[in-house]
């Protein structure tokens, strides 16, 4: 057994983890062990390079196992400032969200690992690097670490059945992932020494090769929360995302100079779909991913509807897209995780220009949608039009001209009863769905005082696809509980048209 004792002098700590956003607030506690190791190496290639590689790699194996954490009481805590952004002149500036974590200087976080056997040498080797790391995480969590025989422990990796089981609780903690070198499993000494920004921009993934995420249990009160009720919120997005297999949803904001009308959605969602498909690819020797395209290995569609949606949105209501969702009820694999990681761009062809893309988040709704925040996604009870329905069918009339009426006073197969039928189609593949009560149509869209018509979008596909009877209508849903997004209905859903905002139980009023 050996130990690390790590005092953070700054009182801060500013580190955030793989695969997330500095923007989402979320920071990582306890410092991983993929982080600490990664440490120890920079240390040894800058102050020790008298010791043989050997030894080192040595060191490294017999830590690249699950250690165990005494975590000290922390305050959760964030500052908001403005950063040049130099896109629009030397004026211009962007918000900045830097969460953080505040320990209690008094008392040093512990790191141990219970089955790492370190002959003398190697402890002596272990102190003498650890005590020349200079910080953790972002260069203003300066640390002061050294070898402990404190072995405490009120953080360690989570039991598997206890997790499957759903228990995680009962004791007062809460789950938290944690990344890991794979030590037995495909992990080298050579994995801890990628570039970050190689391994985002050259070979296109999320996370290192060689590591992996475990589920540790930490005290649920082991971070108190600051000023901003925000933060709690990033806790729970957290605590919801337990395995990466889980993520169902990319999120990016929208970059470009001037970014394309809200009535161009049904455009940026098809090329957002290319672009993904194309990222895909490339990265898997020409092979297509089904829940990307939308369609299996024969080019047929894919029915249910739990591929890919393409979902441009704005966000601010200026008129302009500023925002991308991706999203997928069956989820996302590994592989396309990190084609969808590696966006960075939609080009509409020659002369037509481009939007940069910013990953914000990769994860859940419950990841990536703060409760509470007025959102597009909800979750809520009342939603309404952002982009026009069309319908896919042709209104049924008499031969002298006059609607056919369902026993609801809809005409049959009229925009209010395509849109009854396709819910209740959903409901027939997700019981869960609640009951759609009431539809009231909107004349038109509300963007922040200004009223544009439905027949003012673009409401056909670029590239074909699908069936459309055109019309465009706006209108008012209301469900029977809240629901989270997104919503989208009718032709062309899966790339924009047809998309809802929540408006009402958590959506914006």
């Amino acid at each position: 057994m050996i130990g690390i004792a790590v005092t953070f002098l700054s009182g801060r700590y500013h580190a955030t983890p793989w695969g997330r956003h500095v923007n989402e607030g979320v920071p990582e506690w306890p410092p991983s062990p993929w982080r600490l190791l990664r440490a120890i190496i920079s240390v040894w290639q800058r102050t020790a390079k008298d010791v043989p590689e050997e030894q080192v790699r040595g060191l490294i194996d017999k830590l690249a196992v699950a250690p165990e954490f005494w975590l000290p009481p922390a305050t959760l805590a964030q500052v908001r400032y403005y950063m040049p952004w130099f896109k629009k002149g030397p004026g211009d500036r962007t918000l900045i969200m830097d969460t953080f974590v505040a320990p209690d200087q008094e008392r040093p976080l512990v790191a141990h690992w219970p089955e790492a056997n370190l002959e003398s040498e190697e402890r002596d080797l272990l102190g003498r690097l650890v005590r020349n790391i200079p910080y953790l995480g972002r260069a203003e969590s300066w640390v002061s670490i050294d070898l402990t025989q404190d072995y405490r422990t009120n953080c360690a990796p989570l039991d598997e059945r206890r997790m499957l089981e759903g228990d995680t609780g009962a004791d007062g903690s809460e789950p938290v992932r944690v990344l890991l070198p794979a030590a037995g499993d495909g992990f080298a000494f050579t994995d801890l020494l990628i570039d970050t920004t190689d391994l985002r921009l050259r070979r296109r993934r999320i996370d290192p090769p060689g590591s992996k995420w475990v589920t540790y249990a930490r005290p649920r009160n082991v971070l108190r929360h600051g000023a901003d009720p925000a933060l709690a919120m990033a806790k729970a997005r957290a605590k919801a995302r337990l395995h990466r297999d889980e993520v169902n949803m990319a999120r990016y904001a929208l970059d470009g100079n001037p970014t394309p009308l809200v009535t161009e959605t049904v455009t940026v969602g098809e090329v957002a779909r290319r672009a993904a498909m194309a990222r895909y690819g490339r990265a898997n020797g020409g092979a297509a991913s089904p829940v990307l395209a939308g369609k299996d290995a024969n080019g047929v569609p894919l029915k249910g509807h739990r591929h890919a949606f393409y979902l441009p949105t704005d966000e601010d209501l200026d008129g302009r897209l500023d925002h991308l969702t991706i999203y997928a009820s069956s989820g996302f694999s590994q592989a396309e995780q990190e084609a969808l990681a590696s966006l960075r761009e939609l080009k509409f062809g020659e002369g037509a220009g481009e939007v940069r893309l910013l990953l914000l988040g990769l994860g859940t709704t419950g990841d990536l949608v703060r409760p509470g925040r007025a959102s597009d996604l909800g979750p809520a009870a009342i939603w309404q039009s952002a982009t026009p329905y069309i319908m896919t069918r042709h209104p049924k009339a008499s031969r002298g001209g006059q609607p056919r009426l369902t026993p609801l006073g809809f005409q049959r197969d009229g925009p209010e009863d395509q849109i009854l039928n396709e819910w209740e189609n959903r409901r027939k593949e997700d019981p869960s769905l609640p009951e759609l009560v009431h539809i009231e149509r909107v004349d038109r869209s509300n963007l922040k005082g200004r009223r544009i018509s439905w027949l003012q979008f673009r409401r056909w596909r670029r590239f074909g696809g699908g069936e459309s009877v055109g019309g465009a209508y706006g209108f008012r849903l209301t469900f029977a509980a809240p629901i989270p997004g997104p919503v989208a209905l009718g032709y062309g859903n899966h790339f924009g048209l047809g998309l809802f905002r929540a408006v009402g139980q958590g959506g914006r009023a």
